[in-house]
């Protein structure tokens, strides 16, 4: 299995979890802003809200019988800075997400001081 074939396996396992089971996905949405949040419990009526739960998600991918949990797993434990894993939960799960068009006007991202906040539209501190 190539890697790209492991990352989409690992994507659709994650794009399906319960913690984001609220997302639906449709047509591209003009003018979607995506909203870094820094703070957990923040939620907004006006939008869909990604909670900051990517633990819980690679606990229970580590946990699935899925093919690309070796490949995975692998390129998680090169990650050595807090850096570089948010910048793993970008490109493989948000900037995905992103392109399958999360049917919301704005969708806001938990985050922390860390990640690169250049890559939303907006940041919120509440």
């Amino acid at each position: 299995m190539t890697n790209a074939e492991n990352e989409d396996l690992f994507y659709d396992f994650v794009k399906k979890h319960q913690h984001l089971q609220h997302l639906t996905f449709g047509e591209a949405i003009e003018g979607q802003q995506w909203i870094g949040v820094i703070v957990d419990g923040f939620d907004n009526d006006d939008g869909v809200y990604i909670l900051s739960k990517w633990d819980e998600i690679y606990q229970d991918f580590l946990n699935s019988s899925n093919e690309s949990v070796e490949y995975i797993s692998s390129e998680m434990s090169s990650i050595d800075t807090s850096r570089k894993l948010t910048d793993f939960i970008t490109t493989q799960i948000l900037e995905r997400l992103k392109a399958d068009n999360i049917q919301s006007q704005k969708v806001y991202v938990c985050i922390s001081n860390n990640w690169d906040k250049t890559w939303f539209d907006s940041i919120e501190e509440v």
